[in-house]
């Protein structure tokens, strides 16, 4: 599917995702999608095709809003990145650092954790807590364990490093 002489996709790929995109999706037992072509800022191209709830029957639209889940790291990892190059945060400085009241009262090793930790799913945390009290299960980047719980400290100091409003 490459580009043509005119707007990106062409008429001979917009015809071939439209008889493509389909069989491809129940051969992975996907129920709904929507994609959109950008060329040069603008939508080219965009197309829905299956279900967006399919007990309902409600069918995929322009305007489903599609859950993200962990997809939305690498676009937070990608603003975290974006303060370290404007010198708001630094990859290597302990997060605790840059908070007045800790992240988390009974567990000194969660102290140590930095940027890059968090970004490298290196923290020591769990993926998520559930009813359990956050802590720390191994020495913040000794290895790796996937954690969307890291990302939320990440979160939480880059909230308080924002700068304020000005009126």
């Amino acid at each position: 599917m490459g580009a043509g002489s005119g707007i990106w996709p062409d008429d001979a790929c917009r015809k071939r995702l439209a008889s493509e995109v389909p069989a491809l999706m129940d051969s992975r037992l996907i129920p709904g999608l929507s994609l959109a072509f950008v060329n040069e800022g603008r939508i080219s191209h965009r197309a829905a095709y299956g279900l967006a709830d399919a007990s309902s029957g409600r069918a995929v639209t322009h305007d489903t809003v599609f859950e993200a889940g962990s997809l939305s790291k690498p676009v937070f990892a990608y603003a975290a990145l974006k303060c370290c190059e404007a010198g708001v945060l630094n990859l290597d400085t302990q997060l605790a650092d840059y908070l007045k009241v800790p992240y988390l009262e009974d567990d000194p090793r969660h102290r140590t954790i930095t940027a890059r930790h968090v970004l490298s799913h290196t923290t020591g945390f769990p993926n998520w807590r559930r009813k359990k009290p956050l802590k720390t299960h191994f020495r913040p980047g000794e290895r790796h364990s996937y954690s969307s719980e890291g990302y939320v400290y990440l979160q939480h100091v880059l909230s308080h490093l924002r700068p304020e409003p000005t009126a």
